[in-house]
């Protein structure tokens, strides 16, 4: 079946066949739920994520887009330690293998930094890995840039969290996607 349809996207967009092949065997899927942000509940929230740290507002914003789609922007003030958005993944699913997060963030002041985040934990609760992609350097243009950690997880552990958050002085934030997956050893990222 799957060679099947390797050979009629073949024939549709003129790719080569072993492109469309090694790009089936390597994709992963996406670990968390709703990974481009779009649908979200009556307070701002995404589905599937809650909301992490004290943010002043969250919301869908058509404004500030990444490929058409709406991005999810959250107000942050000084004196808070930080602000974003949280999911939970089950280590069972993950552990003794590297996880990929990427995110497409922009920020609005220069003084915030932006950046995903993934924490793992132990059944006791010990934090056992930690990565961040947290730069203070990026131009404060309201563009989005691709954010990408990898975290190598133990194999003892129990449960991985991962998130996008901002940090720092007052400003907004925009998310527009953040995702997970388990790289490879055949993935060239």
């Amino acid at each position: 079946m799957l060679r099947m349809l390797i050979l009629m996207m073949v024939a549709t967009l003129g790719a080569q066949p072993s492109t469309l092949a090694a790009a089936a065997q390597t994709a992963s899927p996406s670990l968390v739920a709703n990974p481009t942000l779009q649908a979200v509940d009556d307070s701002g929230a995404p589905h599937g994520w809650r909301l992490d740290g004290t943010a002043v507002e969250v919301a869908s914003d058509p404004a500030v887009t990444r490929n058409g789609l709406n991005s999810l922007r959250v107000t942050f003030e000084k004196g808070a330690p930080y602000a974003g958005i949280i999911q939970r993944l089950d280590g069972d699913r993950v552990k003794d293998a590297t996880v990929v997060i990427e995110g497409w963030l922009a920020r609005d002041t220069a003084t915030a930094a932006v950046g995903v985040w993934a924490r793992a934990f132990d059944k006791e609760g010990r934090s056992i890995g930690y990565a961040n992609s947290y730069e203070l350097d990026l131009p404060a243009d309201k563009r989005f840039r691709r954010h990408s950690i990898e975290l190598r997880l133990p194999p003892e552990t129990n449960t991985v969290l991962v998130g996008a958050s901002i940090y720092g002085d007052s400003g907004m934030a925009w998310f527009g996607g953040v995702d997970a997956s388990i790289k490879h050893d055949s993935d060239t990222r």
